[in-house]
């Protein structure tokens, strides 16, 4: 009997990983650089849709507001033209990528000249329609490679999963292992 409930007991826990909606145990990827003193200035930059800016403001939000993490996204015009840390919405051509985030990063000056590319060539919205991709969710996503964490393929519901479809919102916020992935990297 000890030997069924041995094995019943195990499969259980196997099955589990598999399960949908299961949250993983720290599905992260941690890139390469750190922003100086934990803080990222940004700004908009050239060709952006003044539409977005809230949801580029909410997208950066999202990594601040983990509590226990020293780490904050901050707008700065000032900053963010001066260290060339932008968001900018262009169209970049049927690449299949929605957006792309480019860094470099010194051991002595940290990340800089961080930009963000929104690829117009894709339809884009902020307000959850199903035949657009969402503004915010895509934003969110690509300051999450700022901070600095990698794309994963392992895990479909964190902000960091390398895919997204239209109409999708929920990436808009962070999961565990967006958290968990942002607080190793300070």
């Amino acid at each position: 009997m000890r030997r069924i409930t041995a094995i019943l007991l195990l499969a259980a826990c196997v099955v589990g990983f598999w399960v949908p909606g299961v949250k993983s145990a720290q599905a992260y990827s941690l890139g390469y650089g750190r922003f100086n003193n934990a803080t990222g200035y940004w700004t908009y930059g050239p060709l952006w849709n003044s539409s977005w800016n809230s949801a580029a403001s909410g997208g950066a939000y999202q990594w601040t507001a983990v509590t226990d993490c020293p780490f904050t996204y901050s707008y700065n015009i000032a900053l963010g033209n001066l260290y060339g840390n932008n968001v900018q919405a262009l169209n970049l051509g049927a690449t299949g990528k929605v957006g792309v985030t480019v860094y470099s990063y010194s051991t002595s000056m940290g990340i800089y000249n961080m930009k963000i590319k929104l690829n117009t060539y894709y339809p884009m919205a902020t307000d959850g329609r199903s035949t657009a991709y969402d503004v915010q969710s895509i934003l969110t996503h690509e300051f999450g490679h700022g901070v600095p964490l990698n794309d994963i393929t392992n895990y479909y519901y964190a902000t960091m999963y390398a895919y997204t479809q239209k109409g999708e919102t929920w990436k808009r916020t962070l999961y565990s292992d967006d958290i968990a992935g942002v607080r190793a990297a300070y």
